[in-house]
């Protein structure tokens, strides 16, 4: 039997699944990229180096995506844990980058957040999948869209704000790290792992009501 989209609103999983996506992709990494280039040129780099740094992250989330069928082996909130430690880990890089001596800075984070992200992003379809597995699998993944699209509304924009009132961005990055961490948890507790659970729970009464 498979999950209608009336059904799937109706679970914690689902919504804590789009908190996921808010926190992971809206809060975390669009505020990051919003300002990355900025914050490297406010500690002495070029625009066009920073630039040019940055570009690796599209090019290592390639990297993330290709191995981010490790999730078979290790399970899900196992692969998204590993994304949230690299993301914070990146970030920590970042924030320790406090002068134009320490390029290398730049470079690792930039390795760490685009692989990362690269894990992240098809982990949690797959995730998604695992819980709702049927035909009406597009539509409620089309939901999780919604976490990214008010998250990225409101992240890029709190960043600017708090560098605005503080004139740094240590609080609005310390800000994306606890929210990595917070997605984390939330995808643990949404629990692809045990979709079949949820699954024999909840399809059941529907067929009932």
């Amino acid at each position: 039997m498979d999950w209608t989209l009336r059904a799937a609103l109706r679970t914690r999983a689902l919504w804590l699944l789009v908190f996921t996506e808010f926190c992971f992709w809206g809060i975390g990494s669009y505020l990051v990229i919003a300002h990355q280039i900025k914050y490297a040129e406010d500690i002495g780099y070029s625009s066009a180096l920073a630039a040019s740094v940055f570009a690796l992250f599209g090019i290592v989330s390639i990297g993330g995506q290709l191995c981010s069928s490790v999730s078979d082996k290790i399970g899900r909130e196992g692969t998204l844990t590993i994304a949230a430690v690299l993301s914070i880990g990146a970030l920590i890089a970042l924030m320790s980058a406090q002068g134009s001596h320490q390029p290398w800075l730049l470079y690792a984070y930039a390795i760490g957040s685009g692989f990362s992200t690269g894990l992240f992003s098809p982990n949690i379809i797959v995730g998604t999948a695992d819980i709702f597995r049927g035909r009406n699998i597009g539509f409620i993944s089309a939901l999780l869209l919604t976490g990214v699209g008010i998250g990225g509304a409101i992240g890029p924009w709190l960043g600017g704000y708090i560098y605005d009132v503080s004139g740094s961005y240590n609080t609005a990055f310390i800000i994306a790290m606890a929210a990595y961490g917070i997605g984390c948890v939330s995808f643990w507790l949404a629990a692809p792992r045990n979709a079949e659970k949820l699954r024999a729970k909840i399809l059941p009464l529907r067929t009932k009501s």
